[in-house]
């Protein structure tokens, strides 16, 4: 992928009133993987068009041809990784194209029921981002197929 695909797909996303995009972001343990696309956009600084990111936490398995268990990347939850994943975060939020909600950059979680423990996550996020100058962050929990969400808004 190059930037001239990434301009033409803005390019039609405005044409049909989409407002920005959102681009899965896979962290596995501090191992980053299918970065390209969402790096290539923030080094675009000419792109005038909002992003954000959604954390696509969940094992990476061969789903794709029904061998649904066989884990290629497993997802592990440390207090460690969490702030070694929010800084990592912390490069894109503070990009002056971030989607905002209330001032507050919005970042997504795939599937917050898998972590051991959503609200000490949340908690290492928070302290960091407000430590690093970055602010409240606004966090929305997609869990696809789950049936139960983050619980309060945080």
């Amino acid at each position: 992928m190059d930037v001239d695909v990434i301009r033409e797909q803005v390019r039609l996303a405005q044409n049909y009133g989409i407002y920005g995009f959102c681009f899965h972001y896979y962290w596995f343990n501090g191992r980053r993987m299918l970065d390209k696309p969402l790096d290539i956009f923030l080094n675009a600084l000419d792109i005038d068009f909002p992003f954000c990111v959604n954390w696509a936490n969940e094992n990476w398995t061969r789903r794709w041809n029904e061998h649904n268990h066989e884990v290629l990347l497993e997802q592990k939850y440390s207090e460690e990784d969490d702030l070694a994943c929010i800084k990592e975060i912390g490069k894109y939020v503070r990009d002056k194209r971030y989607i905002r909600v209330k001032d507050r950059p919005l970042i997504l979680i795939y599937k917050s029921t898998l972590f051991p423990n959503i609200n000490n996550t949340i908690r290492i996020w928070r302290e960091y981002c407000k430590e690093a100058g970055i602010g409240d962050i606004c966090l929305v929990g997609i869990n696809a197929g789950a049936g139960k969400s983050l619980g309060e808004t945080h």
